[in-house]
């Protein structure tokens, strides 16, 4: 079978525009870097939570639970404690500096937080009593936290409403689904933003015992996410037989294969780790889908790495 003629393409990728790079790795004795920007419970210091809603949390979050409202107000962690780095890498986290017995973190905490606190703990002590960690398909903070290959652009999603999100490759809804057509998201789980394409919010979030799924949710309605993606939209060809996934991240878990020769659109570029990705949407089968493959898989010349 006569195969199409692959075409050159030539891409310029600037500095800090297309390349993203990962959250830096920090040395042992280093200051924490500030790179982390979520909250386990983004309202915990306006409203009284439930006892229902702390059960879902796994035990070891719930320290993570507790010290979070303290931390809102400053409050300064033992140095190379539990939860000294955890919070200092925060943006939001600005500790105190008069450290007495933390009275001004103390002083500052509101009614609504040290009822919670109270009712966290209460939810502790029936742990502790049922002999339970309570793990089993419920909330960790570990989940929380970005991956270390997450590249910079993304950021810690916020929404006015906690529902459950479908999620397609593209910025359509007839576009390709992972999950056997089922992937959704969680807001009320960790999510990561990087902007929007028509009210279509690029998002990643993890995937429960696999990896992670990026993809586009219709959120225009809700998020308060105003950053617009601008891609380079450049036809071009596939180089060599490959796989597109939409987890370049972790489980490298598969789209479409492609091959050598099939059409596609170079949209840029990402370094997840030290592997550098191309973002590319093609069509397959009359389905329009995006992903990433290896960027010397597109019959493309990218600058930049």
């Amino acid at each position: 079978m006569k195969r199409r003629m692959m075409c050159l393409c030539l891409a310029l990728i600037l500095a800090g525009m297309g390349a993203l790079c990962p959250a830096g790795v920090r040395a042992e004795g280093e200051t924490a870097e500030k790179d982390w920007n979520f909250y386990l419970i983004p309202d915990s210091n306006t409203r009284e939570l439930t006892e229902q809603e702390i059960w879902q949390w796994d035990y070891d979050s719930l320290w993570y639970l507790i010290n979070e409202i303290f931390a809102r107000h400053g409050f300064v962690f033992v140095k190379g404690g539990q939860f000294y780095d955890y919070f200092n890498r925060q943006q939001w986290y600005k500790p105190n500096n008069d450290t007495v017995e933390n009275r001004i973190a103390y002083d500052q905490t509101t009614d609504v937080e040290w009822h919670n606190e109270h009712l966290i703990k209460v939810v502790m002590e029936q742990m502790q009593a049922q002999n339970t960690k309570n793990d089993k398909d419920t909330r960790s903070w570990r989940n929380a936290v970005p991956p270390e290959k997450m590249p910079d652009g993304f950021h810690a999603g916020r929404i006015s409403e906690k529902k459950m999100w479908k999620v397609y490759s593209a910025p359509r809804e007839d576009a390709w689904r992972g999950a056997n057509g089922k992937a959704c998201f969680d807001s009320g789980d960790a999510y990561w933003t990087m902007g929007q394409e028509n009210g279509w919010v690029l998002v990643m979030y993890a995937v429960k015992n696999t990896g992670y799924r990026i993809g586009y949710a219709d959120m225009q309605d809700y998020t308060t996410e105003d950053r617009n993606l601008k891609f380079e939209s450049v036809p071009c060809t596939i180089s060599k037989d490959t796989v597109m996934t939409d987890d370049p991240i972790a489980s490298l878990s598969p789209v479409f294969s492609l091959r050598e020769g099939d059409d596609a659109t170079y949209l840029a570029s990402y370094t997840f780790g030290d592997e550098n990705w191309a973002y590319i949407e093609v069509e397959q089968n009359g389905v329009t889908a995006r992903g990433f493959v290896p960027v010397d898989a597109v019959g493309i010349v990218v600058l930049g790495f």
